[in-house]
């Protein structure tokens, strides 16, 4: 069965499809698509790329 998705997040999700509609393939390669996922990040005294 498909979730519900509400009106403020199909709005958010047209917007963000809008803003991407002009990307190249190289542009999608550098997306990670996964299911949802939680992790836990925790604060360090130095900046990290997550």
């Amino acid at each position: 069965k498909k979730p519900f998705i509400s009106a403020i997040n199909k709005s958010k999700q047209l917007a963000w499809a809008i803003e991407k509609r002009h990307w190249t393939l190289e542009d999608w390669k550098k997306i990670v698509w996964t299911d949802e996922l939680t992790f836990l990040q925790i604060q360090k005294s130095r900046w990290e790329r997550v």
